[in-house]
């Protein structure tokens, strides 16, 4: 195709859009957003998309074994943590199932990785579901609070196609990685979320302000998931969670009108 790129091309994919996929989404983008997606040196950047964004109409080349993987997010105010998933529709069966996530991965940065994939016959062209996150994994079908979502096409280089039980292989970071205590956003002036807590472990906690008062407390499983502050004075607050295992968690956010 005369002056698009042999890897990365722009064009219709009316064989992918035949099919139907789940509708997903973050309610939230304005902190951090997906910004750049590279398989194989080749890049297509993006800007804050407002939560999701279909580029199935740019196709990216995979190849038979080993292809690489380029991720980097936009941010406007502090690079949080942030966790990227990648599936691709190896079988377009029209779902992105466990086997199919081909990389996981966390960081406050920009991602290089590897993703294996051994192919047989079967499909050439699939759709490729690019999921970040903050704080928390989820599934391909399911909504995120805060990051961003961007469905790509991928078509395979080789002359078989994709198989439908391809080998996978990548890196995969889980849940349990996750354990520091975190307000967000921070600052706020309306909502606070708190990330990092492990409700299935008894203990306590309380909220202080700067002057040592107690503004709210209670047992682990009453935190919040989302606490409202749009009331509560200017100021700086900390909650600690004294958790009955012997393990204390804290952690201090602002609230600013």
């Amino acid at each position: 195709m005369d002056g698009l790129d042999d890897v990365f091309y722009k064009g219709i994919c009316t064989p992918v859009d035949d099919i139907v996929y789940c509708e997903v989404k973050a309610h939230k983008s304005d902190y951090e957003w997906i910004d750049a997606v590279a398989v194989n040196g080749e890049s297509h950047e993006s800007e804050n998309e407002k939560g999701y964004a279909d580029f199935t109409d740019w196709k990216m080349m995979i190849n038979d074994g080993t292809n690489s993987i380029n991720l980097s997010a936009g941010t406007k105010y502090y690079p949080f943590r942030k966790l990227w998933r990648v599936w691709i529709d190896l079988n377009r069966d029209g779902e992105f199932e466990d086997h199919e996530m081909v990389f996981s991965e966390v960081s406050r940065s920009d991602i290089e990785g590897t993703f294996k994939i051994e192919q047989e016959s079967g499909v050439e062209q699939t759709r490729m579901r690019v999921m970040m996150g903050l704080f928390q994994f989820r599934d391909p079908c399911h909504n995120i609070q805060y990051g961003e979502v961007e469905d790509y096409t991928v078509t395979f280089s080789g002359e078989s196609g994709l198989l439908a039980d391809a080998t996978v292989e990548s890196r995969t970071v889980e849940n349990s990685e996750l354990e520091n205590l975190m307000a967000f956003p921070n600052p706020s002036s309306d909502i606070v979320s708190f990330y990092g807590v492990n409700k299935s472990i008894k203990g306590s906690f309380a909220i202080f302000n700067t002057l040592g008062q107690v503004i709210r407390s209670g047992e682990v499983v009453q935190i919040p998931n989302i606490l409202y502050v749009s009331q509560w004075n200017s100021g700086a607050y900390t909650i600690i969670i004294n958790y009955d295992s012997g393990d204390v968690k804290s952690s201090r956010f602002i609230v600013k009108k």
